[in-house]
């Protein structure tokens, strides 16, 4: 059964995303620094695509998070790929 997430527990999956994303980015670039930029980067290009940030809404469906249709589940082996 799938279930909406905002709120407090939808801030808690935020920041895992977001530690996820640095721990990978540390994998290929081996630099702390440079992996800041980068997440800088990434976001000013989302801002960018999708405008203001809006309240963070996930759907969790089993053990995974989904935040967009066009996207894997969160955690899963397609997003470390």
């Amino acid at each position: 059964m799938a279930e909406l997430i905002t709120g407090n527990k939808a801030k808690i999956i935020k920041w895992r995303i977001f530690t996820f994303m640095f721990w990978q980015l540390i994998k290929i670039c081996h630099n702390p620094f440079v992996v800041i930029q980068k997440i800088i980067q990434i976001r000013r290009l989302r801002q960018k695509v999708h405008g203001n940030p809006r309240t963070p809404k996930y759907i969790r469906s089993g053990k995974q998070y989904y935040w967009s249709c066009d996207y894997a589940g969160f955690p899963s082996d397609q997003l470390r790929k």
